[in-house]
Order: C-alpha cells, then structure tokens, then sequence
C-alpha cells in the first residue's frame, strides 16, 4: 500500500493504516491489523 503501483499512486502511512482499519473483518484479520498497526505506532517513537 505504501509503495507506487502503475494503477495507483502509494498511500502515505497514516492511509494505509485508515485502510487496514476500514477493511479489518472483511478483507484483513483484525488481529494481524491489530499487530501491523501496534508495531507501526512502536516505528514512530524516537529511540
């Protein structure tokens, strides 16, 4: 999501993971999105 595709531009991180929330349930497993997400959050803080 997060990469260029030649049929679709890439989302910026707080997109795709507007998208990972939008489709948890129906196209992604809430507890996958659940831990993407968690580990995403972890990515921004400052070491």
């Amino acid at each position: 999501m997060t990469t260029n595709r030649p049929y679709r531009k890439r989302l910026t991180p707080e997109e795709a993971a507007e998208e990972l929330r939008r489709c948890s349930e129906t196209q992604f497993d809430p507890q996958t999105v659940g831990a993407l997400l968690a580990y995403m959050r972890r990515m921004e803080e400052p070491l």
